[in-house]
């Protein structure tokens, strides 16, 4: 009977993993962003109870960052597992793609298989945002990825043949920037009004 329990201790931590990965992930997250704020001087805020672990269903974004002449408006977005790819699909879709390397006698070779997930809709995000600041500020959607996966594709189809393009951090998908988390805190940490180049 002790053996069962466990093992199902166990099975019940392995499962835990993700969500205390992401929750520390976040807290990291607050942490540097409050320090990198008052560093420059630029105001942080929450628009809603919780925002800190909204889940990516809820459709109204997460956090607003204003700076000198910049607002950044923030939907926070999560993957479970570093060692996924994160898909982003013509019809406004995304999935998480699955990599398996594959044994030999018990050894990893380099063949590998990639398992694409459940595709799921992307909620229209609400960027919309009130503000104190001055009313000619740039505002800047922004699909923060925190934890962040291994690597960002945008699906499209060429041929009558589906294919995938590698992406960077910050890039444009549609009506948001793409971006991990340590992009976005490196853009706060170095941006200049004087050098910056609008999209």
């Amino acid at each position: 009977m002790n053996g069962y329990f466990y093992m199902a201790l166990i099975a019940g931590c392995l499962l835990l993993l993700p969500y205390v990965r992401i929750f520390c992930k976040r807290i990291s997250l607050y942490v540097r962003l409050r320090r990198i704020c008052r560093k420059r001087n630029f105001k942080l805020y929450g628009t809603h109870f919780g925002w800190l672990f909204s889940p990516w269903q809820y459709p109204r974004h997460d956090f607003v960052v204003e700076g000198d002449h910049t607002i950044y408006v923030v939907k926070l977005f999560a993957s479970k597992s570093k060692t996924r790819k994160l898909v982003v699909t013509q019809d406004g879709s995304f999935y998480w793609g699955k990599r398996i390397v594959l044994m030999s006698r018990g050894i990893p070779t380099l063949a590998q298989m990639e398992i694409p997930g459940k595709p799921h809709k992307l909620p229209d995000y609400d960027f919309s945002v009130e503000t104190d600041a001055w009313s000619s500020a740039y505002i800047k959607p922004v699909l923060l990825v925190n934890p962040v996966c291994h690597e960002f594709y945008r699906e499209y189809v060429e041929m009558n043949a589906k294919k995938e393009e590698l992406l960077g951090s910050w890039e444009w998908i549609g009506h948001f920037y793409l971006c991990s988390s340590s992009r976005f805190l490196d853009e706060l940490e170095t941006y200049d009004h004087q050098k910056y180049i609008y999209r």
